[in-house]
């Protein structure tokens, strides 16, 4: 209590040097904190799930198409029947849903669930009961189980809300129970309703793989007995030998595996700044030493053994250090959110991430650690004082040594963090500019999903779609629209196999695969996709047709025209009638693949529209989603936008990890800048009344300018050199990041090497300076 009560008083009367070092520390602290609060949300603490540990993920694996896949309805039921070490399996089927209860109508997140579903999850009902057996039998009765979210928002938490009537997308469903709280967001985000997956909502054919499948382990199964029985079912249930295999992982790796390389490269990023961080406040310390020789030799004097001195100025280090972890706290409840905006597309996102005591635990650990690891290198220097001549004011311990090593590792890290921000910026760049394939600029979309119930057959569907857009295309400003099942850039993309007719039959499960869209004629024209042969739709064609793009041509008609042979995609032969530039479907940076374009008046539609206008495109969503509403007043929009956005959505994460890390560089880069300056201005002052002895005897300003100019450069050299090295080796991590980028880039590294040492020269020039205009005849007074 008499250490603490003596650095709160030293604090006081010092505060500039205690909020230089509790700043710095909170800056690293702030951010190594935040991410480990969002990685033991995800990848270390318990899931909010009752038995999540127990919970699998079992899905498909077809060896020609690579990934994991969702599975088909008739082998859930195979699963089901055979697995013995998993004592629940149920299914998934997302749809987003039409509600309408006051105002405009509203899409919601639904979920049609199989038996068993909240056996898996482990989940009960807060209000009501969840369904049951008779529930999801053919022709069941209509129910459904509210999100606690949505009952809220929708129903304002109503408590009579169990057995009304709800409409959802135009049909009726009577309300049996309502989920705890983030109860239905166990599964890749948010879900406000689920409803029962009856048969009729299933599909029998054994090649649509549409449902995500998970199981719960049976008493005494594990992961590793599950995997070994449903690798040896695989082959057992592959009735129309196409090869599908059986796969099976744990809930958590299933929802957030691919987020993990993500938080790996941030946090690898900060905590390269607290190594940077701590190594500049051990180089401040260490200077401090200097100004409290004499009170640490009094001590000596006083009686003071060493270790009682390190005890003391070790506790100076780690209350400073507490304080920066309680700042950086304060930090980290906004950089968590920014952090969880990095997630990558495709993996769920928490849907929360409190500080909480392994967190509050974890920081404190570290702020501990940092204080100590800080502290104890000056306190080992400032404990060793040479007595008689502290009290004359000599006997300063030479630390010149220690601290000219902290700074090469500072420079060493910051060329590592330099450099990979560097490559990341760099191929964000690069990727921004790729050619999507379209000309996005001017054009708007905006989706609608069609009910099934409202809009049961295809003469509706299209009676709309052809409604909305002749009422789209008649608005001011707007120069052409048109319909697609899919944009480009979109959440989800289609895709199925084809065969082509007079080519010998391949079995099912060899037949190649091309991405599919249902598009109008306009739609070419809308997006401005070039046509490199034949024609688009005609309003006029009776027989099928089909177009294809250029990199299907080149693969499957290589040296010749695709155009008049017929191709069965989707439900029959098709004419290819032309063939059109290739289009990026997901990303700016994935390859060209094959893609055919169906006709939307010859094929069932769904509904995006796009507009292209002659201005500003966001002015027109108002408009465009009343020209909905004047058509079906009950039809909810959703995903109102721009191409432009879009496409800029779809990049978002490299962007932002582009700015994450260009953060993370500038401080790197200060905290480097400032450790060099520090030694430099600890040497001179250590070295004036050698500067003073120089200067007597005839040095030239230069010569001392280049005196000091030459011991910080050096140590700028050593860490850049150490730092490109670390740099090279790291940087091979980055590869799923970079885009046309190479993890050795010379002109990067360079850049950046270059970029460092300007730095450190001007980081430099202060001291240097100064050591320059030093006095002889006061330099030589001390004596």
């Amino acid at each position: 209590m008499e250490d603490i009560r003596f650095a709160l008083r030293t604090f006081r009367k010092h505060p500039g040097y205690a909020a230089v070092v509790v700043g710095t520390l909170a800056l690293a602290l702030g951010a190594v904190t935040a991410l480990f609060s969002v990685a033991d949300a995800t990848l270390i603490g318990p899931l909010p799930l009752s038995g999540a540990d127990r919970v699998l993920h079992v899905f498909d694996i077809q060896p020609q198409y690579g990934p994991p896949a969702n599975a088909s309805w008739p082998e859930v039921k195979d699963w089901r029947a055979n697995a013995r070490q998993l004592s629940a399996l149920a299914a998934e089927k997302t749809d987003s849903m039409a509600f309408v209860s006051q105002g405009e109508p509203e899409r919601i997140i639904g979920a049609y669930v199989s038996e068993d579903y909240f056996r898996v999850f482990g989940l009960t009902a807060a209000r009501g009961r969840t369904f049951t057996a008779e529930e999801h039998a053919k022709n069941g009765p209509p129910v459904a189980v509210l999100g606690d979210g949505f009952w809220r928002r929708a129903f304002g938490a109503s408590p009579d809300i169990l057995g009304r009537t709800i409409q959802l997308d135009g049909a009726a469903y009577q309300v049996v129970g309502v989920l705890p709280p983030n109860g239905a967001e166990t599964l890749r985000g948010r879900r406000d309703v689920l409803i029962p997956l009856e048969p009729r909502r299933t599909n029998d054919d054994r090649g649509e793989h549409y449902l995500p499948v998970f199981g719960r382990l049976a008493d005494g199964a594990t992961l590793e007995s599950a995997r070994a029985e449903l690798d040896a079912l695989g082959p057992k249930l592959d009735v129309d030998g196409s090869g599908h295999r059986i796969g099976v992982r744990s809930l958590r790796e299933a929802l957030y595996g691919k987020a993990r390389l993500s938080l790996l490269v941030l946090l690898g990023g900060a905590l390269f700044v607290l190594v940077i961080a701590a190594a500049n406040v051990t180089s401040i310390m260490l200077a401090r030493m200097h100004a409290r020789t004499q009170e640490l030799s009094v001590r000596a004097a006083l009686g003071a053994s060493r270790g009682r001195v390190v005890r003391q100025l070790v506790t100076e280090s780690v209350i400073l250090s507490l304080a920066g972890g309680v700042l950086g706290l304060t930090l980290a409840l906004w950089e968590k959110d920014l952090f969880i905006s990095l997630w990558p597309s495709g993996a769920a996102r928490p849907t929360s991430v409190p500080l909480d005591w392994r967190t509050l635990a974890f920081a404190t650990a570290m702020a501990i650690l940092v204080g100590a690891v800080v502290g104890i290198a000056p306190a080992l220097r400032g404990s060793r004082t040479d007595l008689a001549s502290a009290l004359r004011g000599g006997g300063v311990p030479r630390m010149g040594w220690l601290r000219s090593a902290l700074v090469v590792v500072q420079y060493a890290v910051a060329i590592v963090v330099l450099v990979c921000a560097g490559l990341v910026g760099q191929s964000v760049l690069r990727l921004l500019a790729a050619p999507p394939g379209f000309y996005p600029a001017g054009v708007a979309l905006m989706n609608v999903q069609l009910p099934e119930a409202k809009y049961p057959d295809f003469e509706r569907r299209r009676a709309f779609d052809e409604a909305v857009i002749d009422r789209l295309r008649a608005l001011p400003g707007v120069t052409s629209a048109s319909v697609v099942s899919n944009m480009p850039f979109g959440n989800s993309q289609t895709s199925g196999s084809f065969e082509i007719e007079g080519r010998p039959e391949l079995p099912a499960n060899t037949r190649p695969h091309t991405a599919k869209l249902i598009a109008d004629g306009q739609f070419f024209k809308t997006m401005r996709i070039p046509v490199v042969a034949g024609r688009t739709f005609y309003p006029a064609d009776l027989k099928l047709t089909m177009i294809v793009n250029k990199t299907f041509a080149d693969r499957f008609f290589p040296g010749e025209s695709p155009i008049g042979h017929r191709i069965d995609s989707w439900g029959g032969f098709a004419e290819v009638v032309g063939v059109v530039g290739d289009v990026r479907l997901r990303q700016l940076d994935d390859a060209a693949e094959p893609q055919i374009y169906m006709n939307l008046a010859q094929a069932m539609p769904w509904a995006t529209f796009v507009v292209r206008t002659d201005g500003d495109p966001t002015k027109l969503f108002g408009a465009m989603k009343s020209q909905v509403y004047a058509v079906d007043p009950h039809q909810p929009v959703y995903a109102v936008s721009t191409v432009d956005a879009t496409i800029a959505q779809s990049a978002a994460q490299r962007r932002i990890l582009a700015a994450v890390g260009a953060a993370f560089a500038i401080v790197a880069l200060l905290l480097a800048a400032l450790g060099i300056y520090g030694v430099l201005s600890y040497s001179v002052s250590q070295r004036t009344r050698e500067i003073g002895v120089r200067m007597a005897l005839g040095a030239r300003t230069t010569t001392v300018l280049g005196l000091v100019l030459t011991q910080g450069l050096r140590l700028a050299v050593l860490g850049t050199a150490a730092g490109v090295v670390g740099a090279l080796l790291l940087g091979r991590l980055l590869g799923a990041f970079l885009y046309r980028v190479s993890a050795t880039d010379p002109v990067t590294i360079v850049a950046m090497v270059a970029l460092l040492v300007l730095v450190g020269v001007l980081a430099c020039l202060i001291p240097a300076r100064r050591a320059a205009r030093v006095d002889p005849m006061t330099a030589l007074r001390y004596e």
